[in-house]
Formats: structure tokens, sequence, C-alpha cells
């Protein structure tokens, strides 16, 4: 993000623009007194990882370049609801193996070798 002069922002810099923006929210009750840019990225990345989005996206959206971060900031990401889901995708890929693996027609001929013959 650039400054008025078409710099990098610095982190003071960053900072000062944060604190104006969050003020006026903090007056009208919409954020609670204390949230800091950390904490509103660790809100957001534990958000995103219990919605079921994985880390690469979301070290995408935090402009993280590497993927350890991003499971950093959502460890304490409550995955109940994300596990649900994929235990019932896998009891539906287990149904849909078990009716693949059924013998629709019986073959005529069986394929095993037989005997050798020489």
């Amino acid at each position: 993000m650039a400054n008025t002069r078409g710099k990098t922002r610095t982190y003071n810099g960053f900072s000062t623009v944060w604190d104006r923006f969050k003020k006026p929210l903090q007056e009208r009750g919409l954020i609670g007194p204390g949230l800091t840019l950390k904490g509103l990225r660790h809100r957001i990345a534990t958000e995103l990882r219990e919605s079921g989005v994985n880390t690469r996206d979301i070290a995408d959206i935090l402009g993280q370049k590497t993927k350890s971060m991003p499971r950093w900031y959502s460890r304490d990401a409550v995955l109940a609801g994300k596990n649900v889901r994929t235990f019932a995708y896998l009891e539906g890929a287990e149904a849909k193996a078990v009716r693949a693996s059924k013998v629709v027609k019986p073959a005529e001929k069986s394929v095993r070798p037989g005997p050798k013959t020489t």
C-alpha cells in the first residue's frame, strides 16, 4: 500500500492510518477496544480455515509467501463443521466404491490363467 507520496507505507505510517480508521468504528460500537491488525489477521485466517478454505488460498488473501503463516494464524480454528462435511464426503465415496465393486454381470469365461501346457 502506498502513502500519499507514492512511497511504500512504513509500519508506523500504516499503524496511524489503522488507528484513524478504527476509532470511529469503536465509538459506534462496531468493533471492540484493543483490536489490532495482527488480531484482525488471526480472526480472518481462523474464519477462512473454519469455512474450509485451504492454507494456500489463505496465504494469498493475507499476503503471505508461505503456507506456514496461515497455519499459525488459523491455529485456533474449530474444524468440527469441516470434519463433518469431510466424513460425509468419504461416506459417499465409500458407498460409490462398494457399488462399483459389485459384479453386475458375471463373466461367462474365467479370466484367470489356466494350468500351463507345454
